[in-house]
């Protein structure tokens, strides 16, 4: 046998192993976590000592969303990553693909690792385009979106905008209002990235109408998060009394969807030095310190270095 091609059947079946070993220890512990007796009996999908490959995918693919349910981004991460060899094989690509999918997803939002996002989301984009012919698909317009805010962190701005006004395009041509927010929102994140603040604040109060029209599309934290786009988006205009409303709001709204200090510090940042840009003292200091008091939390000397200088002096 050619010597490259043994050592690829080796590598994929290391990895298939390691994704097993994984998901088993992840269901075995589990239990401990929960501080329950056990954890392998609440499992939709269990294995015996024969297995199809479907059925090991279906074990493991419970295994990877239970790790993520519970914020254990790495190991869902893991699991999923030796995933894809095995679904690659299967006739039905729909499994291999929403694993991909699945993936890109924890390493955009939970892993910091843009650029292993947007490979994948790339990837996924050609599949679903050649699965779907001509039409255009509210999968392809929510792949386009996640193509989109990959190529944001990544820095390519313009890129970025392309994919996310094709993404929002679709979405209105396919009348989902609740992409459509969420491409509003995206685009305001670019936007804000090229410093065009108006522009952005547009597309945020775009987004935020959808939300507050039709509360069942989004959440709390979807409300805070465009209340909180627009204003920075003031606060950069210099509109310090606009921003600060924008900005209480979104605190509000991030209290009721029981988000803590340690979440938020950022945004309690930039309340600070609005209340500080209008004169008002003793609010600067109470959020100011509330930063302080959240980073200290997860030692973070980088938040707080510029706000406890300000802060000694208040």
């Amino acid at each position: 046998m050619n010597k490259p091609i043994l050592i690829s059947i080796i590598v994929i079946g290391l990895l298939l192993i390691l994704g097993l070993i994984a998901s088993i220890v992840y269901v075995a512990t589990e239990s401990e976590r929960q501080g329950v007796s056990h954890s392998r009996e609440n499992m939709t999908h269990k294995l015996n000592d024969k297995n199809s490959p479907e059925e090991v995918y279906s074990f493991m693919e419970e295994a990877a969303q239970a790790a993520k349910d519970d914020g254990e981004a790495e190991a869902a991460a893991g699991i999923l990553e030796a995933m894809r060899p095995l679904s690659r094989g299967f006739a039905d690509k729909k499994q291999y693909i929403e694993c991909s999918n699945k993936l890109g997803t924890i390493y955009l939002e939970d892993q910091n690792r843009p650029g292993s996002a947007q490979r994948l989301f790339k990837e996924v984009l050609e599949l679903r385009k050649k699965d779907s012919g001509d039409k255009v698909t509210k999968d392809i317009a929510d792949t386009l979106l996640n193509l989109g805010a990959a190529k944001c962190e990544n820095g390519t701005y313009a890129e970025a905008l392309k994919d996310l006004e094709a993404a929002l395009k679709a979405a209105q041509g396919l009348g989902e209002k609740e992409l459509i927010a969420r491409c509003r929102y995206r685009m305001a994140d670019v936007l804000m990235y090229q410093e065009k603040w108006e522009e952005a604040e547009q597309h945020s109060q775009e987004s935020l109408k959808i939300y507050e029209k039709d509360p069942q599309l989004g959440d709390k934290e979807d409300l805070a998060k465009a209340y909180q786009q627009i204003g920075f988006c003031r606060l950069q205009m210099s509109q310090p009394d606009k921003a600060v409303v924008a900005l209480e709001k979104a605190q509000e709204y991030y209290k009721e969807a029981g988000k803590q200090d340690l979440d938020v510090v950022e945004d309690l940042k930039d309340l600070g030095w609005v209340e500080l840009s209008l004169g008002r003292r003793e609010k600067a200091r109470e959020y100011f310190q509330r930063v302080m008091t959240a980073a200290s939390e997860n030692s973070d000397e980088k938040t707080t270095s510029a706000v406890g200088y300000v802060l000694k002096r208040l």
